[in-house]
């Protein structure tokens, strides 16, 4: 289920980010960043770690 609740929340995390580039396109290079991507991964799997049980 951790897995499951994770990959939701990745893909919508994924889905922010293209809805704020499509809207955004010049601020979305500094805003856009690897760096905050993974940052927002992480916190998705501790997310779904920490409410599925």
């Amino acid at each position: 289920m951790t897995v499951a609740h994770a990959s939701v929340l990745t893909i919508l995390a994924i889905s922010f980010e293209r809805y704020y580039a499509i809207c955004e396109p010049l601020r979305a290079g500094y805003v856009c960043t690897k760096t905050r991507a993974m940052l927002i991964c992480l916190l998705a799997w501790a997310f779904a770690a920490l409410f599925t049980r």
